[in-house]
C-alpha cells in the first residue's frame, strides 16, 4: 500500500507492508476535487509518472494491471481504444479524447515518437 501525505504543498510517499491475512481492511472513495488537486500537484512538482498513473486510473477507471498495459499510441493516436481487463476478462472501449491535454505534452519526455 502506498500512502500519499501532503506537507507544506509537498508530498511524501510512505510504503507500508501489506495487511495481515484475515485482517479487516477498509477502503474509501476520494473526492473528485481532491484527486484532481493531487494529480495537479504531482504534475507541478515534476512527478510526471506518478501523476500520469493516478490520472489514468481515475480518468479511465482502470486497475493498475490495466494501466501498465497502456501504450502511448493507445492514448494519443486514436479517439478510442479497446482493452481486455486482466482481472475480469471484460472488453472495455475507452475514449481517449478524455485524456487530459497536459499529459500529451509529456509523451516525448517518456520516449514516445510518432
Amino acid at each position: 500500500m502506498v500512502r500519499v501525505r501532503f506537507k507544506n504543498n509537498r508530498f511524501q510517499l510512505k510504503k507500508n507492508i501489506m495487511s495481515l491475512k484475515n485482517s479487516y481492511v477498509t477502503s474509501d472513495y476520494m473526492e473528485w476535487d481532491s484527486m484532481l488537486s493531487l494529480v495537479h500537484k504531482l504534475y507541478r512538482d515534476k512527478e510526471y509518472r506518478l501523476s500520469l498513473l493516478i490520472g489514468c486510473g481515475s480518468f479511465f477507471g482502470l486497475r493498475i494491471s490495466d494501466i501498465l498495459a497502456l501504450t502511448w499510441s493507445m492514448l494519443l493516436d486514436d479517439e478510442k481504444f479497446v482493452i481486455i481487463e486482466k482481472k475480469t476478462g471484460k472488453r472495455r472501449e475507452i475514449k481517449s479524447i478524455q485524456f487530459p491535454k497536459a499529459y500529451c505534452r509529456l509523451f516525448q519526455g517518456f520516449g514516445y515518437s510518432r
